[in-house]
């Protein structure tokens, strides 16, 4: 079963492994450029980092099951002296762990690029700069992926899991940047009548000014991976029995 999944899965595979490489040595030769070079590779990783989550549910998690369901393929795999149990467990692990690791590893280069820059700007931790750096693209992808399986178990067809995917995936990043992140911790607070403490500003009344420093960035990075892992977690095991239970 796994020599099968990994056949059906390995072009996918050595094309992101490709632009991994490819990137990772675009990104070794130029180094960590100073402010105002190599804008256009520093964007382009951004946005690299942004859509490699995306891509990974839409493309990967989505059709896994919404493209057997809707051909009537699973059929054959389950007469096969396969279980559904064993047959979808090997495909999430490859498939989704797959997905994480080139997510993680994108968010990891993207950090160590912008590493000088902000030692001094001090601006990671901010919405919009926090969510392309450190390991938390890993998380995203992994609960990306899950709810693409999902959607393709409920709806049994792959373009409306692709949109219930993309939406379901904006959605919920937007309620944890909107809601969520800034509670996990106390913001401290800052009196002052001009000047800005640094890190993530989350209210200002007056003179006062409650915020998240930048040296809490790593944590934060670790409760929302492990928050989104969890949310992964929970749509694969509702996956599993959906598939058990309730496919015919």
């Amino acid at each position: 079963m796994i020599r099968l999944a990994w056949r059906q899965f390995r072009a996918q595979a050595a094309v992101a492994f490709a632009v991994l490489l490819i990137v990772g040595i675009v990104v070794a030769i130029t180094g960590q450029p100073p402010v105002g070079s190599c804008q256009w590779l520093k964007d382009a990783l951004t946005l690299i980092v942004y859509a490699a989550p995306v891509l990974a549910g839409l493309f990967w998690g989505a059709p896994l099951l919404g493209r057997e369901l809707e051909t009537g393929t699973f059929r054959l795999v389950w007469t096969q002296g396969i279980t559904r149990r064993r047959w979808l467990l090997v495909k999430i692990t490859l498939v989704g762990l797959t997905g994480v690791v080139i997510a993680g590893a994108f968010g990891l280069l993207s950090t160590w690029q912008h590493a000088p820059i902000e030692a001094m700007v001090v601006d990671r931790i901010i919405p919009g700069v926090f969510d392309v750096r450190g390991f938390v693209a890993a998380g995203y992808a992994a609960f990306a992926f899950t709810l693409g399986l999902t959607s393709g178990a409920l709806l049994r067809r792959t373009l409306p899991a692709m949109a219930a995917t993309l939406v379901g995936y904006a959605v919920v990043r937007i309620v944890v940047v909107e809601a969520v992140r800034a509670h996990f911790a106390t913001p401290l607070t800052y009196t002052g009548p001009s000047n800005d403490p640094g890190g993530w500003v989350v209210s200002r009344a007056g003179d006062v000014l409650r915020y998240h420093p930048d040296s809490r960035f790593w944590a934060f990075q670790g409760y929302e991976t492990a928050l989104f892992l969890g949310l992964a977690v929970i749509l694969a095991v509702f996956c599993l029995w959906w598939v058990q239970r309730r496919l015919s």
